[in-house]
């Protein structure tokens, strides 16, 4: 399992590295589960598709648009705050 990879099960992954979630979820769909000691985790549906975005980026060759991706963090930044 990645070290990127918080929890999984077969149904969902639960992610928590700020620089994938925001490179995942400008394709899929995610929510957002409170954890122990402030921990925010992004549930994802777990599939091949998925796991295949998750081994790109991490050898580097994912491809976003660079103006977007630097949105979305911002965007997820502001989710995470305002679930505490």
């Amino acid at each position: 399992m990645n070290s990127a990879i918080e929890m999984t099960n077969e149904n969902h992954l639960y992610l928590s590295d700020l620089g994938l979630v925001a490179a995942l979820s400008l394709t899929f769909f995610h929510e957002i589960k409170q954890g122990e000691k402030k921990k925010v985790f992004f549930v994802f549906e777990n599939s091949p598709a998925i796991q295949e975005a998750i081994n790109q980026y991490w050898n580097g060759n994912l491809s976003v648009d660079a103006k977007t991706y630097s949105e979305q963090i911002k965007s997820i930044k502001s989710r995470i705050y305002q679930t505490q």
